[in-house]
């Protein structure tokens, strides 16, 4: 029995090592759990967009199996933002459908990072954007010729 308890001990601890040594396995543990914790009532008239944040955190967080990795809403939006009203009524909802609709409702917008929520209402994706400029060959682009010996079918020989 202490060897199998040693061994779960030991396997814990390799995978809370490997998530923070690896954003990106983060970043697919909480796209998990956006699709398996699911919300059994979320009901709001009028309410804020931070108060309806909170809940569900709260709601999601009790519901999570795995409390060793909490997930983290950042809100990356002008305060006013949170003030925004909504009125939501779902029944047993997963958690990444709410996210979508609350954001939905109250127009913004979400992306899942490698440890958080980032919940923004755009002015921070504005500053993330770049342009960038690739020279092509113009060869690329040319009609192709059709050589004249090719079969053809659809009775034009």
């Amino acid at each position: 029995m202490k060897a199998w308890l040693m061994v779960g001990l030991l396997v814990a601890g390799v995978w809370s090592t490997a998530l923070a040594e690896n954003p990106n396995a983060a970043k697919q543990a909480l796209l998990k759990k956006l699709t398996t914790i699911v919300l059994p009532r979320v009901r709001f008239e009028e309410a804020s967009v931070k108060e309806v944040f909170t809940f569900v955190k709260e709601q999601a967080r009790s519901l999570d199996l795995d409390t060793e990795h909490p997930f983290n809403f950042v809100f990356k939006c002008a305060p006013e933002a949170l003030d925004r009203k909504v009125t939501l009524d779902m029944d047993k909802i997963p958690l990444g459908e709410a996210i979508r609709y609350i954001c939905m409702g109250s127009d913004l917008s979400y992306r899942v990072d490698g440890y958080a929520i980032v919940v923004s209402d755009g002015t921070a994706e504005k500053e993330r954007m770049t342009g960038r400029v690739f020279t092509v060959d113009p060869s690329l682009f040319a009609p192709k010729q059709k050589p004249s010996d090719a079969p053809t079918f659809g009775g034009d020989n």
